[in-house]
């Protein structure tokens, strides 16, 4: 509102309009910030932008009694503004369920109250008013409802931070899981913990969270960099190396700027103006790494991958870094023949250790037939290889595991690698597997 202020005293113009049409007005309006659209008006600016009636203005700016005269009247609640709202629409804008109350269209009419744009839920989620929202859900307008850009009102809800009303979404029985266009779900947009917390609770993946969201759950600041990193520290320490033992603490300046940065290997690259293309520079930001949170507040992340294979920087790690809290962390390093590379694998969390299962790896390093299944100790840290029998997904990556009583971890979906003869087959898989902790047996699950 201040620049707004600033700029009118300034003698900005209120009445100009871009080569698409566009204005402050239309655009202050079309925000819901009707206060700026009050302000523009005392200065000067051309009403007809808005498109308004008389009933439009009242629900604007009036009071509930004068909407109910006008509505009595005889007043048009059909007419659409230049945002392609109706009276009914502007009053979710405002927030006000007593005059949205007099606006309601009956049940015959209520899919012309909506728009392609916007359905009716979006305008609570804007302001995070719960209320609203709870209102509207029990008139049984649609919570899993798109917009013009696919988006659902739960991922309109965590992409603005509307914890409240991502709550009252997920208590109504939203989709937590629900992908749109480009895969985009829920968790993918989710701009604070509370709001990643209740969206796991519901039965999402912690590893499926933004860059940012992950940066804050560790402990670390969005404006970490490696300019606290010589060059030398950089040549020391720019390679991969497997550890020595199970574990090996792995104290590596350059490496621990880059766990607390997240930056590219190609960042770090380019900022000690690295010459040589011939090995990867170590890098923590990685796909198809697990983040696992335990009871007591330390959070294990596991191997991943950096870049593509045809890059100069493509590599898959086999460490593990174990998170204390308040950005303090552990780098553990082990020998390949103890724990190889392992990237789109699943953790899961069982008493005392972490089953990491399956992996996409190195092409020259699969075993077809095999399922690769190793078990990590939440407090020593030791990593053990577990053999098992039975009907074996495969070479399976990219699926979901879940624990499930009594010691069993069931996985689903994925990919699964098969190779006859020459030919190597990446395909999704088909079938549900249930491990059985207790004789290490895999079975198919029957559906």
């Amino acid at each position: 509102m201040f620049f707004n202020t600033h700029l009118l005293s300034r003698g900005a113009s209120v009445r100009g309009i871009s080569k698409y049409g566009e204005s402050a007005l239309k655009a202050a309006a079309y925000e819901g910030r009707f206060d700026v659209v009050e302000l523009l008006l005392t200065a000067g600016a051309d009403s007809k932008q808005l498109g308004w009636t008389e009933l439009m203005y009242a629900v604007a700016f009036g009071s509930v009694e004068e909407t109910k005269r006008l509505i009595d009247a005889g007043a048009a609640k059909e007419a659409r503004d230049s945002c392609n709202r109706t009276p009914w629409l502007l009053s979710l804008q405002v927030g006000d369920i007593e005059k949205a109350k007099l606006l309601l269209p009956s049940i015959v009419d209520r899919s012309k109250c909506e728009t392609y744009e916007e359905p009716a839920l979006m305008y609570a989620i804007r302001n995070n008013n719960v209320e609203l929202l709870k209102w509207l859900i029990e008139l049984q307008f649609d919570i899993e409802a798109t917009d013009y850009s696919d988006s659902t009102p739960l991922i309109i809800a965590a992409e603005r931070g509307a914890t409240d009303c991502v709550r009252g979404l997920l208590e109504a029985g939203a989709d937590a899981s629900r992908r749109v266009d480009y895969d985009r779900t829920a968790i993918e947009s989710a701009k604070n913990l509370e709001i990643i917390k209740m969206l796991v609770d519901a039965g999402e993946d912690l590893n499926d969270i933004n860059h940012e969201m992950q940066q804050i759950l560790l402990g670390f600041s969005n404006d970490e960099n490696i300019s606290n990193i010589s060059q030398e520290q950089y040549l020391k320490g720019k390679h991969r190396r497997f550890g020595k033992t199970n574990p090996e603490v792995m104290k590596v300046d350059f490496w621990e700027a880059m766990v607390r940065s997240g930056v590219s290997a190609w960042t770090a690259r380019d900022t000690f103006n690295g010459t040589d293309n011939t090995e990867a520079v170590w890098c923590f930001q990685r796909f198809g790494r697990t983040t696992t949170l335990l009871p007591d507040g330390r959070i294990i992340q596991i191997g991943g991958e950096h870049e593509d294979y045809y890059d100069v920087d493509f590599c898959i790690y086999n460490d593990i870094v174990v998170h204390q809290g308040n950005g303090k962390f552990t780098i553990l390093g082990y020998p390949k023949h103890i724990f190889p590379p392992t990237d789109f694998h699943s953790a899961t969390l069982v008493g005392k250790y972490i089953y990491i299962i399956g992996c996409a790896g190195y092409l020259d390093e699969r075993v077809y037939a095999e399922t690769p299944v190793y078990r990590l100790h939440c407090h020593t840290f030791k990593i053990e290889k577990v053999e098992t029998t039975g009907e074996k997904p495969g070479w399976i990556s990219r699926h979901k595991a879940f624990y499930q009583e009594p010691s069993q971890i069931y996985i689903t979906g994925g990919k699964v690698c098969s190779k006859f003869g020459d030919t190597t087959d990446y395909v999704d898989s088909k079938n549900d597997y249930i491990l059985d902790l207790n004789n290490m047996h895999w079975r198919q699950v029957i559906k």
